[in-house]
């Protein structure tokens, strides 16, 4: 038999850093992601505003991205997105510009130009 070469190490990925007031993304208990600033930060886990009102607390780093800015995404990139409001919904990258991302919406809703800071990369 041929010898096999075993796998490369994975290469550890940099954590994210969140701080207080950064604006992000972050999942409701319903799982659903929405829009939200950053209030607090204890032990580990940050406490979320949610641009309609909402407050939750506790939230670990994986129930929170980053929004994207320009550069971090292109045509044909995966997003969530806000549509209306504060929650996010699956799109895909049309096109970038100054002005954010002109997604199309996987539901099939007419597509819509999401401004930097409201959208996240899946």
């Amino acid at each position: 038999p041929k010898p096999t070469r075993p796998n490369p190490p994975a290469r550890p990925s940099q954590p994210t850093r969140f701080e207080v007031g950064q604006v992000v993304a972050a999942k409701w208990t319903s799982g659903k992601w929405y829009s939200a600033k950053i209030t607090s930060e204890r032990g580990g886990t940050f406490g979320v505003l949610y641009d309609d009102g909402s407050k939750l607390a506790g939230l670990e780093p994986a129930k929170l991205r980053e929004m994207a800015k320009p550069g971090q995404v292109a045509k044909g990139d995966r997003v969530y997105a806000v549509w209306r409001k504060s929650q996010m919904w699956k799109a895909v990258v049309e096109r970038v510009s100054d002005e954010g991302a002109l997604v199309r919406w996987e539901d099939g809703s007419k597509p819509k130009v999401v401004p930097w800071g409201k959208f996240f990369k899946r």
